[in-house]
C-alpha cells in the first residue's frame, strides 16, 4: 500500500492495489460538500446501486474469514451494509433503533468515523462514513458489540444481534459521495416505509435531504 499526495489542495489518495480510493483531508473535519461535483454514474457505482438496493442487498453477510488479510485505510471513504441475526426486523421498534442510531453518533464523536450518511432499516443498516481510526473490520466489530449490548439490555436478554461478517465497499474517487448518500437515503421510500427522503426517522445525512428524488 502507498500514500500518494497530488497537487490538488487537501485531497490525498490512497492506492490499494490498482485502485484510487477517495481520501480527503478536509473529509476528516467534515467539510465534504465542495469536494465532490455530480459525476456520471459508473459501473461501480451501479454494482453499488444494486447491491445497496432494499429489494436486491445481499441475502447474508460475507463470512468473517472473506475479511481475514482485506486492506483498510485511514481516509477512505466506505459503504457497509450489516444485517440482523436470522433477519429479525428489530429496529421496527424506536426503542431498539435508538441505541444502533446512538452508536453510530458516538463511533463520530470519538473521531473513529466520519459519517456521511446511514438508515437504519428494520432487519439492517446501511452506513456510509470515512475512516478516521483503526482498522474498518475493528470499527464494525467495535460497532457492532456496542450496539448487541443496549439491545439485548432494552430486550432484557443475551445472544446475537447481528449476522457475522458485513459488506463493504471502498469508494473510488470517479464515486459521487452524495449520489450515494441519496441512495442510500432512499432504501426506506423504496421499502414503503417512508414517502420522501429526510421523512424516515432511523435516516440521517450528512447534506441537505429536500428536493432529492428516491434514486
Amino acid at each position: 500500500m502507498k500514500i500518494n499526495t497530488p497537487r490538488k489542495r487537501g485531497v490525498v489518495l490512497c492506492s490499494i492495489g490498482r485502485a484510487d480510493r477517495w481520501s480527503a483531508a478536509p473529509l476528516v473535519g467534515c467539510a465534504v460538500g465542495r469536494l465532490y461535483p455530480p459525476i456520471p454514474h459508473t459501473p461501480t457505482a451501479h454494482r453499488l446501486m444494486a447491491a445497496l438496493h432494499t429489494d436486491g442487498h445481499p441475502a447474508g453477510m460475507p463470512s468473517p474469514r472473506l475479511h481475514y488479510g482485506r486492506h483498510s485505510c485511514i481516509g477512505i471513504v466506505y459503504a457497509l451494509t450489516t444485517i440482523t441475526h436470522a433477519r429479525v426486523p428489530h429496529f421496527h421498534q424506536p426503542d431498539l433503533a435508538g441505541p444502533v442510531m446512538q452508536v453510530l453518533h458516538a463511533m463520530e464523536d470519538e473521531h473513529r468515523v466520519c459519517n456521511l450518511a446511514w438508515v437504519v432499516m428494520p432487519d439492517h443498516v446501511h452506513w456510509l462514513m470515512q475512516l478516521r481510526q483503526g482498522a474498518l473490520g475493528t470499527c464494525m466489530q467495535r460497532f457492532k458489540s456496542r450496539s448487541s449490548l443496549l439491545i439485548n439490555r432494552q430486550l432484557g436478554r443475551s445472544g446475537p444481534v447481528w449476522q457475522p461478517g458485513y459488506y463493504d465497499h471502498a469508494l473510488r474517487k470517479d464515486e459521487d459521495l452524495r449520489r450515494q448518500a441519496t441512495y442510500i437515503l432512499a432504501n426506506p421510500v423504496r421499502a414503503g416505509l417512508a414517502e420522501a427522503i429526510g421523512e424516515y426517522p432511523f435516516s440521517w445525512c450528512r447534506w441537505p435531504t429536500e428536493d432529492h428524488p428516491p434514486g
